[in-house]
């Protein structure tokens, strides 16, 4: 996971019914750099030990991310559901960077987990 998260989000990460599901989680307030910065892909993908075409990124769009993501040659998928409400007037210029799009994360997620979630 990488997240432009400020140190109040940091704080609630550890529980959340899905932090258990992450080999690696990349804040950027404790790492300096931001979505979309090549850096902080890279930061992930090295604690991974992965290459990027190994590597599927999934996000909502904003901060450039998915741009970021294929700029260092991850796949990606825009989930849109969050900035349909927010920004819908966005999704189209995200989408171009995205190789799949769903509207919710739920359609995404195992079976155990979408139920502690809903």
């Amino acid at each position: 996971m990488i997240s432009n998260a400020d140190v109040t989000e940091v704080i609630a990460w550890h529980d959340s019914p899905i932090s258990h599901l992450f080999d690696s989680v990349i804040f950027s307030c404790e790492v300096g750099c931001v979505k979309p910065e090549r850096e902080i892909y890279e930061i992930s993908m090295k604690q991974l030990q992965v290459d990027a075409h190994e590597c599927l990124f999934v996000g909502a769009g904003g901060s450039m991310e998915l741009k970021g993501a294929k700029n260092v040659g991850m796949s990606t998928i825009m989930i849109t559901g969050i900035i349909k409400k927010i920004w819908p007037e966005r999704i189209d210029e995200q989408k171009i960077y995205a190789d799949f799009v769903l509207e919710n994360l739920n359609d995404f997620l195992p079976e155990e987990v979408r139920s502690k979630t809903t």
